[in-house]
């Protein structure tokens, strides 16, 4: 048992705290914006910029969107493969290897937050 957590603890695994704050800050940011914003209503954030309240029910650019339902499951399966993968990935990299370990949270965080949405 100590063997483990102090592979964990020399591993790129101390790092998955950082896709958690990221998971809960996307979470957070999205039900602020569904409790203050209307939809479909853009509000000027600068000249060049607007933020607008809208859903994605399929992916990238709502490629899928017409789609019977079936691109949830591929979708949300395969960010969760991806999300095993970096843990993986993680759990075999030292917790030197900074900004590989950042990025790789990083992305975890995505992969897990679109899981979550699905």
């Amino acid at each position: 048992m100590r063997k483990c957590m102090n592979r964990a603890m020399t591993s790129g695994l101390v790092w998955l705290f950082l896709a958690a704050i990221i998971i809960f800050m996307d979470r957070d940011s999205k039900i602020w914006m569904m409790n203050h914003l209307q939809f479909g209503e853009p509000v000027a954030l600068l000249p060049f910029l607007n933020l607008t309240l809208a859903y994605n029910t399929g992916a990238a650019f709502s490629f899928l969107h017409s789609a019977s339902g079936w691109q949830h499951y591929l979708l949300g399966g395969l960010a969760v493969v991806v999300a095993i993968f970096i843990i993986t990935w993680l759990a075999r990299l030292p917790r030197s290897q900074y900004w590989q370990c950042v990025a790789l949270s990083l992305i975890l965080a995505g992969a897990l937050g679109n899981a979550w949405d699905r």
